[in-house]
């Protein structure tokens, strides 16, 4: 049933990139800020030749809180990253957060993204967890999606799960991305990659604004 669910997800975000504006309300600005991780952190060199950075006081992410292990990853001749980019990997107690908010209690929030359990296949531990929670004041909802190299011979998966219509229209929710230990490895490099996160609404009804 969860695996039916996330492929209903997916297409569902699919068809709000693809739709009409009567069925689809598409803001003027991204629900999500800094999802594909290009954007840098604050103090990384543009020639920069580190392809696993340690994230620090100093050079945190844009749009993106952090504790714990966080790296921000850069694709190379060892590490493969969708479109050859950027992402985010989150090592021991490794979590990064953002503050949203939702600006229709009657729209479905969508958040889509891609995963893997390791970039570089230097991790002993034959899979990797991603714990997704939203939480505003009123609301709490928290799915963890296990990364085991199921579906083909790529690495990377894409998932998708619901916000739902519950939290309250206008309050800041935030968005928590965690790891989750699965098996013990000594490698503090390991842990869940996360790239291309995309937060959509999707107005079944049309003609509700911001």
């Amino acid at each position: 049933m969860r695996l039916l669910e996330e492929i209903f997800l997916i297409l569902l975000a699919a068809a709000a990139a693809s739709a009409g504006a009567a069925a689809i309300f598409i803001p003027k600005t991204a629900l999500l800020q800094n999802g594909n991780f290009e954007s840098p952190p604050s103090n990384i060199k543009p020639n920069s030749s580190t392809h696993l950075l340690p994230l620090a006081k100093n050079n945190t992410i844009p749009g993106w809180s952090f504790n714990g292990t966080v790296y921000y990853v850069t694709a190379g001749p060892n590490i493969s990253l969708p479109d050859n980019g950027h992402a985010i990997q989150l090592g021991l107690n490794g979590v990064i957060r953002q503050t949203i908010r939702l600006t229709s209690i009657y729209s479905q929030y969508i958040l889509t993204f891609s995963i893997t359990s390791s970039v570089n296949g230097s991790c002993k531990a034959p899979a990797a967890a991603l714990n997704v929670s939203f939480v505003d004041r009123w609301f709490y909802k928290s799915s963890v999606f296990l990364v085991e190299g199921k579906y083909g011979s790529k690495s990377w998966e894409s998932h998708a799960c619901s916000l739902g219509r519950n939290a309250g229209e206008g309050y800041p929710v935030v968005l928590e991305l965690r790891s989750q230990p699965v098996e013990a490895d000594h490698n503090v490099t390991c842990g869940p990659v996360v790239d291309t996160a995309i937060l959509k609404r999707f107005d079944p009804l049309g003609g509700y604004g911001m």
